[in-house]
Order: C-alpha cells, then sequence, then structure tokens
C-alpha cells in the first residue's frame, strides 16, 4: 500500500511538471508538443480550446480504445496521470513567466516536460496518448 501511494505521488509530481512545461513555456512562445498534448496545444492555438479539457477528452477516448493492451496497474496509473495532467493543466493556466527569451524557455519547457513523463514513466504509468496506440 505505501508503494502505490509514492507512485501516485509521483504520478501527480510528473503530471505537474508537465503542465507547467505546456503552460509556463510551450503555450506562451509558441512552440509545439508530440502527441495528443500536441494536438491539445494546436486547438488552443486554433480555436482557443482549454488544453487541460481538450487533453481529458482526447486521452479518455484512447483511453476507452486501447485499456484491453495495458495490464490493470498501467491502467489506473494511466488513468491517474491523465485526470492530474488535466487538472493541473486547467489550473496552471493562467500561470505565466515573464521572460523573453526563446532559446532558455525551450530548453525548461523540455526540462519540465522531460522530469514530469520520467517520473509517471519511472512508477509504470504513461501519460496516456499515442503510448497507448504505440
Amino acid at each position: 500500500m505505501k508503494k502505490r501511494i509514492t507512485d501516485i505521488l509521483f504520478i501527480m509530481a510528473g503530471a505537474f511538471l508537465f503542465a507547467l512545461a505546456v503552460n509556463l513555456f510551450v503555450i506562451p512562445n509558441d512552440l509545439a508538443e508530440g502527441g495528443v498534448t500536441g494536438i491539445t496545444i494546436i486547438l488552443y492555438y486554433v480555436f482557443e480550446w482549454s488544453p487541460g479539457l481538450m487533453n481529458l477528452l482526447l486521452n479518455g477516448i484512447l483511453l476507452l480504445v486501447g485499456y484491453k493492451f495495458l495490464d490493470r496497474t498501467t491502467t489506473v496509473y494511466t488513468i491517474i496521470a491523465v485526470v492530474f495532467n488535466s487538472l493541473f493543466l486547467h489550473l496552471t493556466e493562467s500561470w505565466t513567466i515573464a521572460s523573453d527569451e526563446l532559446w532558455i524557455n525551450t530548453i525548461f519547457g523540455g526540462l519540465f516536460a522531460g522530469l514530469g513523463i520520467g517520473l509517471i514513466v519511472r512508477v509504470g504509468g504513461t501519460t496516456a496518448g499515442t503510448v497507448i496506440l504505440a
């Protein structure tokens, strides 16, 4: 039980870092991401739809399609990751960092996204999206 709680805390921390990467560094600098997060960012750029809501909807659809290919623990951890990532994307949507340095923002965006995804994958979860399709 202690391991599961620790795993969930790692997933939450990873989801928070990933959401910060998107909202603080990627979107304000018109950068891009890959996979479903990239699609949510494109939808934000074109229609100004909430990245948190689009992330939840698109990943929810993919989870319904691909849940039978993942084991039980991975599925549960992935659901937790998607829910918290979407929540944190929504909660941090208005956060900003005053910086006009594109290279610095790109580096920190990649660093935060990599650390966030790494924490989630380290405990056996995924960020859903194209990982489920793969």
